[in-house]
Order: structure tokens, then sequence, then C-alpha cells
């Protein structure tokens, strides 16, 4: 499935959503709506409370896959990278020594990465949220939208202010199982959801550092317009803009690349091939 269907079945399941999302983003830090920073498109916990109000019966995951889903409809990037780059940096592992504050600078509200090399998992969609239910210093969240067999699997990692990305990851499933929840269980889910994102991690490292994209670089966001009867709206594009990541450097690289490392220093993150 496209990221395109799966925009296209949640337009259809919730048909006000977008208007939502864009009268909400129209009320930031004003009339009696919380500001948030701007890496964040619309909190989860907004949309979490427009579900309760006009959908009930609505899925637990369906409030992160709306503002996902709604924060990339606004300019639809979706990153293809290099097959060999691609490949190499799956192969990468996650260092000890990287900011979790780096996967703050996503490229985009909301992002489609493409991942033909990981069977059944086309791609997944990721964004970053403020959640304000967390304490200080831990309210920035990376969400993922993993397409596993045209199921999108919705999980996120908490990106502390002063932690790794190791961190982050270390506090998927901390929190205390849901009434009726077997502890085993939950715990088991949590390990999983925790290998489905360290396998992407690196992709969405590499966008967030100093990466090679082909066209116009860095992206500037979408801007609403305004309308006498509807207000500022946010109009998405027609089709999907596809990025191209890493051309010349993965054709620098062997048929079968060797693993490479991270590198942080100055403040800027790069990618060193193996």
């Amino acid at each position: 499935m496209t990221p395109q269907q799966h925009l296209t079945i949640a337009s259809a399941e919730h048909s006000d959503a977008w208007k939502y999302l864009d009268e909400v983003r129209a009320r930031r830090g004003s009339d009696g709506m919380v500001d948030w920073p701007d890496f964040c498109f619309v909190p989860v916990d907004a949309m979490r409370t427009w579900l309760r109000r006009l959908a009930p019966d609505h899925r637990p995951g369906d409030p992160a896959r709306l503002i996902t889903l709604g924060a990339w409809r606004a300019a639809q990037g979706t990153y293809r990278f290099e097959q060999r780059l691609s490949a190499a940096l799956l192969a990468t592992p996650l260092s000890d020594v990287v900011p979790a504050a780096v996967l703050r600078d996503l490229p985009e509200w909301s992002v489609y990465v493409e991942t033909p090399q990981l069977p059944g998992s086309p791609g997944f969609f990721a964004t970053l949220d403020h959640d304000l239910g967390r304490r200080e210093g831990r309210r920035t969240e990376l969400w993922l939208l993993i397409d596993i067999n045209d199921r999108l699997i919705p999980t996120a990692m908490a990106l502390p202010d002063d932690g790794t990305v190791a961190d982050g990851l270390a506090t998927i499933g901390r929190e205390r199982p849901r009434p009726g929840v077997d502890p085993t269980a939950h715990h088991r889910v949590a390990s999983m959801m925790r290998s489905l994102i360290a396998a992407r991690l690196s992709l969405l490292l590499y966008l967030c550092g100093s990466p090679e994209v082909a066209g116009d670089w860095p992206l500037s966001r979408p801007v609403a317009r305004k309308t006498r009867r509807l207000g500022p709206r946010l109009y998405p594009p027609s089709k999907p803009a596809v990025r191209y990541v890493g051309e010349q450097t993965g054709a620098a690289l062997s048929e079968s690349p060797d693993a490479g490392q991270w590198q942080h220093s100055d403040g800027v993150l790069r990618w060193i091939a193996g």
C-alpha cells in the first residue's frame, strides 16, 4: 500500500480531521490554546481530545496515526535512499554518543521513508510530538507509523533533552501495563517495538544530520493560506514529493557495503562509511 493510499483511508474514516488540525494550528498559543515547539505539527493530545468527543469508539492508535498522516499530508515528502547507502545505514549500529535531540531536526513535520530492503515493510512515517502530559525534559517524542503488510503500526520513543538515542529507546515499555494487560505480554510487545524502531533509526538519523538530498535543500515548511470562509488552511500538493537521498554517496560504496559509524562533533551528526 502506498503512503497516499494510507492517507486516503484515513481521510475517508475521519473526513473532518484535517480541518480540525488547521483550526488547532490557527489557534496555537492564543484563544486558550497551548503553544508548542515549531518541530511539532500538532500535539497528539489534541487529536485524542477530538476523537474522544466525536469518535469515542476509535482505535487506540488513531490519535497518533491521524496526527502523523495529517502532518505528512501538508508536503508529502517521500524519501528514497540509494540502495547501497540504505543497506549500509540499516547495518550501522546505533551509537551511545548520538544525542536523542538530533532527531528533533527532521526535515519536515512528517516524512515517509521507503524501506524496500525490509521484508513486508515498504516504508514508515515519522513525526515529532510535544507530549503535554510528560514532565519537563521528556516531552518530545518520536512517533513512527511502520507499514507492515499494509497495516500501520504506531510506536513512539521519548527524546530526552539530555539523553542519547539509546536512552530514548530504553523508555519504551517502562510505563505500567494498562489494566487487564498481562505484564509479560506488555514487556514482549515493548521489546518488539524497540526492535522495530531501532532497525529504522539510522535512516532518520541520516536525514537529521548532514544528508545528501537531490534538489532544493534544506526545505521550507508549508504556510497556511488565509481563506474568507474557512480561515487559515494548508492545501496539500497533488502528489508526493519524492526526494532522492544519497545518490552520489551510495554510488561510491561497494555492492555489498560494510556498516558505517556515527560521528557527532560540534553539534553536527555525520555518517562515516565503513
